[in-house]
């Protein structure tokens, strides 16, 4: 084998790694996260979870999609990370820019668990 291909596969193997412990070590520290999968979700006040989306859209792009919440006083969404807010239970909702909505997911925010 060529200098050229072990070199490249050494620098792939290397980012790889490097990518996947940077990304391993943010979320696990600071986040849990929802997966979209389930109907019903439980977080506390003042927690913040990431939405684990699984969601495949054929024909949609990802980039067109967000997520909203029926009470912003009960939990916030800010891109794919929902924070509680209040006591009591909100809708969020995977929506398209022209309000087509592909999933709802119920949040029920507690005081602890």
């Amino acid at each position: 084998m060529n200098d050229f291909k072990k070199e490249k596969k050494l620098f792939l193997a290397t980012s790889i790694s490097m990518i996947l412990v940077v990304s391993l070590s943010v979320i696990f520290v600071h986040f849990r996260a929802i997966n979209s999968d389930k109907d019903t979700m439980k977080i506390m006040i003042n927690e913040n979870q990431v939405i684990n989306d699984n969601t495949v859209l054929l024909n949609v792009n990802p980039d067109e999609l967000y997520w909203e919440s029926s009470d912003s006083n009960v939990a916030l969404v800010d891109g794919k990370t929902v924070k509680g807010l209040a006591e009591g239970s909100t809708t969020i909702t995977l929506k398209d820019f022209n309000g087509k909505e592909y999933k709802r997911i119920t949040i029920k925010v507690i005081k602890d668990k």
